[in-house]
């Protein structure tokens, strides 16, 4: 399990139109970091979408 740490890990993510993007590039979390940050990222995302439908309903009205 130990050598799990040493291996570089990316995360990339993929917009709508198919480009990837690099969310972040480093060496293997543990088991609690990596759940802390895609809290972090859900956190992140609900507040863009959040904020998608704000724009959306005020180009409706």
């Amino acid at each position: 399990m130990g050598d799990l740490k040493k291996k570089k890990v990316d995360y990339v993510a993929k917009t709508d139109d198919g480009e990837e993007i690099l969310i972040e590039s480093g060496e293997m979390s543990t088991d609690e970091q990596t759940i802390e940050l895609l809290r972090s990222y859900m956190k992140k995302f609900y507040e863009m979408q959040v904020e998608k439908q704000k724009k959306e309903k005020g180009e409706d009205k």
